[in-house]
């Protein structure tokens, strides 16, 4: 039997679940990383996360379904903390063999009338391939907006990818630019040392914390809030499910405009209600070590910002974090047309059959390429996209491939919108778990009556790739963790 090479592009979290999954169905991986070491953006050295982040989302939901973390890991990793699962990780299932450092790719061709039709440019060479997976991630290039008479500035401009301990900043005035998680917590981080930090954004969010108190338990958001749905549940409409989200948020955490008046959410228009996690951000609003303005950016200035509505910021360095756009400049032409790709499109940059697929080319996937942080989604994709490419599922089918298009299409289309493009992480997990036949019914039959909380073991619990050990050791450790 022939055992197809993989040629894996990227060793970050989904280039080694993807080399992890090939490898258990029998095919041959090999991982081109263009760095030094493995980990992407967790890399503590080469990476676009600061030293001391904690992720925003627990160990529960940044875990792969079938490695534990330690026992005693607090509920919310640091970076750190990261880098060392994943090296544990290459190091349990062997993949380090695999993994090829310094070996940044220029180039990935098609050629289908070849027998073995992908070649992979590094250097000089060229190495062929049966089929590719490309696993880069989303935080290819840093985003910076255009902003006129940038040059007239003399402080210190850069994107939060640069950005690795407040301590460099003191005695300096900050300005801290965008709405997203990284803006809230840079932000906070600088006040903390004392830094004067001013934070200017367009749109204000609802400020979550990590943890709520439930049944008289103090636990992780994301595990009370990603539960399985009742099938045969009330089915609420776009306005109801809105109106829901509302009300948890207000009980929870209050709209932030009760904290200043710029950071206040609108929730009766119809616009969609995004969320970021900072435990401390209100505090040092409420205390003035953070001044927030909503506003547009008019220009630069000698010596700051002028904002658009009309104060001047006076600031040292501009800090912009204002997220990544997809960067693919290896592709093949023909793929970048056939998959849409549009850089600037941050929300959407491709057209994939959920995130994964593209009928035009069934021996190429992506994994990872996905605007979310749960590893259990990327685990998913490089299941299904290992149990597809050995042949142990069935390639969509084309009215599957094109229904899947569709929905991509759709999601490019929508204004306004939302943070992400696919933010119901419970709803994909189990899109995924339906095509990979490997849903976790018994427990989906139990949120009929009961609210049971999801973990991405849960979808080892049978079919491919099946550990029903582990699954159960999971759910024991999620549910004692719950209990009061």
């Amino acid at each position: 039997m022939k055992h197809d090479n993989v040629a894996i592009i990227g060793a970050g979290p989904s280039g080694l679940v993807a080399a992890k999954e090939c490898l258990e169905r029998g095919l041959n991986p090999v991982i081109f990383e263009k760095t030094g070491d493995l980990g992407g953006v967790w890399n503590p050295a080469r990476g676009k996360v600061w030293s001391a982040m904690r992720t925003n989302v627990s160990h529960f939901h940044m875990g792969f379904s079938d490695h534990a973390w330690a026992a005693d890991m607090a509920d919310f990793p640091n970076n750190r903390d990261v880098y060392r699962y994943l090296n544990d990780y290459a190091e349990t299932f062997r993949l380090t063999p695999y993994i090829n450092c310094n070996q940044a790719i220029h180039s990935v061709t098609h050629n289908p009338s070849r027998p073995v039709p992908w070649h992979v440019g590094v250097g000089t060479c060229s190495y062929a391939f049966d089929k590719v997976i490309l696993a880069s991630g989303v935080f290819g290039a840093p985003h910076s907006p255009d902003i006129k008479n940038a040059d007239a500035f003399q402080g210190d401009i850069l994107h939060s990818g640069a950005f690795k301990t407040p301590d460099d900043f003191a005695n300096k005035r900050i300005t801290v630019v965008g709405g997203s998680f990284s803006a809230y917590e840079i932000a906070s981080r600088l006040a903390d040392v004392g830094v004067e930090t001013t934070h200017v954004f367009r749109k204000p969010l609802f400020v979550a914390q990590r943890y709520i108190s439930q049944n008289g338990c103090r636990i992780p958001l994301d595990v009370s809030s990603y539960v399985y749905p009742a099938a045969n549940g009330p089915v609420l409409t776009v306005a109801e499910r809105r109106n829901k989200k509302i009300d948890f948020l207000t009980h929870h955490f209050g709209n932030p405009g009760d904290t200043h008046p710029a950071l206040f959410v609108e929730t009766k228009d119809a616009h969609p209600i995004d969320i970021v996690i900072s435990d401390d951000y209100l505090d040092h609003v409420r205390h003035g070590t953070i001044t927030p303005y909503r506003t547009e950016i008019d220009c630069f200035e000698k010596n700051g910002l002028l904002l658009s509505s009309g104060q001047c910021v006076t600031s040292d360095t501009v800090i912009f974090c204002t997220g990544f756009q997809a960067d693919l400049p290896l592709l093949d032409d023909t793929v970048k047309q056939a998959i849409q790709y549009d850089p600037s499109d941050r929300f959407q940059p491709m057209i994939l059959n959920k995130g994964v697929f593209h009928p035009d080319f069934p021996d190429l996937a992506f994994a990872g390429l996905y605007r979310g942080p749960f590893f259990g989604v990327m685990e998913m994709q490089a299941r299904w996209i290992a149990a597809v490419f050995s042949g142990e599922i069935a390639y969509p089918d084309a009215e599957a491939s094109q229904r899947g298009l569709a929905e991509e299409q759709a999601l490019r289309a929508l204004d306004p919108r939302p943070a992400f493009p696919r933010p119901n992480y419970v709803e994909l997990m189990r899109e995924y778990g339906t095509e990979l036949g490997v849903l976790p019914n018994e427990l989906i039959a139990q949120a009929e009556t009961t609210s049971v909380p999801m973990s991405p073991s849960d979808f080892r619990r049978n079919g491919i790739g099946e550990n029903r050990e582990i699954a159960e050791q999971q759910r024991n450790r999620l549910m004692t963790r719950l209990a009061p």
